[in-house]
C-alpha cells in the first residue's frame, strides 16, 4: 500500500514528464549556466518551496546554491534528492534516485519569487516560506 500511495503521490507532484521528453538539458555543467539564469534560485536557499499538488499531496523541496537540492513528499514520507539547473526559463530537476513515475528531466517554468509569494506550475500551487519546514 505504501508503494502504491508513494507511486500515486511522486506521479501527481511530478507529471511533467511529457513536457521534458522531447528536450535536451543539459545537467552536468553549471559553471556554464548564465548567472542571471541562477539568480531566480536564490531567494529559494535556505528557505522552503512547499507544493502542493491538485490532489492535495505536499512536498517540500529545499534547493541548494551548489546545485543539490533535498525534498520530501510529506503525505507519504518519501524523500527526494537529486540536482537542479536553470535553462531557458525552465527549472529541471534530475532525481537520484528517479522517484516512481517520473522522468529525468522534470522540467518546469520558473521565475523569480520572494518569500510569502505563491504561484502555480503545472496545476500545482507552490509557496516559498522562510527557512527549512
Amino acid at each position: 500500500m505504501r508503494t502504491l500511495l508513494v507511486t500515486f503521490a511522486i506521479g501527481c507532484a511530478f507529471a511533467s514528464a511529457a513536457q521534458a521528453q522531447n528536450r535536451q538539458v543539459s545537467l552536468v555543467s553549471p559553471p556554464a549556466i548564465s548567472q542571471s539564469q541562477d539568480d531566480v534560485m536564490t531567494s529559494r536557499f535556505g528557505n522552503t518551496t512547499v507544493a502542493r499538488t491538485a490532489k492535495g499531496h505536499e512536498v517540500h523541496f529545499y534547493y541548494n546554491p551548489d546545485h543539490t537540492f533535498t525534498g520530501r513528499v510529506v503525505d507519504v514520507s518519501y524523500d527526494l534528492r537529486g540536482t537542479w539547473v536553470v535553462e531557458n526559463g525552465q527549472l529541471c530537476r534530475n532525481y537520484n534516485p528517479l522517484p516512481p513515475m517520473t522522468t529525468n528531466p522534470d522540467c518546469q517554468t520558473v521565475a523569480a519569487e520572494k518569500i510569502g509569494d505563491t504561484w502555480t506550475v503545472d496545476g500545482n500551487t507552490a509557496t516559498l516560506v522562510a527557512g527549512i519546514r
